[in-house]
């Protein structure tokens, strides 16, 4: 069955196959595969909140606010970001060190 380290193991593939795609141009391939694996961390999430499933639809959320910049739509990288800084501060990780400016770059 799908057990939450299958799941998250999905997850972590399908961004790292987002992130093979983004590298090689292919936007939209690179967003299906991010949002899959947005998919997948929320339902680990669902199935048990901890630190490492909070992190990782951050990490979903970051990777699509990048894609969201890169397609010029700074709206919803905005937004994306915004849920991405809101789920790290709940766990408490410095990594929102420097994004609050970031996100406010992209308003400029």
């Amino acid at each position: 069955g799908e057990t939450p380290a299958t799941l998250r193991s999905v997850a972590i593939a399908n961004y790292k196959l987002g992130d093979l795609a983004q590298a090689n141009n292919d936007l939209d391939l690179a967003l299906s595969y991010f949002k899959q694996g947005l998919v997948l961390s929320e339902q680990v999430n669902a199935l048990g909140e901890t630190p490492a499933t909070l992190r990782s639809v951050a990490i979903a959320n970051y990777k699509l606010g990048v894609l969201a910049q890169a397609n010029n739509d700074k709206n919803k990288a905005l937004n994306y970001f915004k849920v991405a800084e809101s789920l790290l501060r709940k766990i408490g990780t410095t990594e929102t060190d420097g994004m609050a400016d970031y996100m406010q770059s992209l308003m400029e």
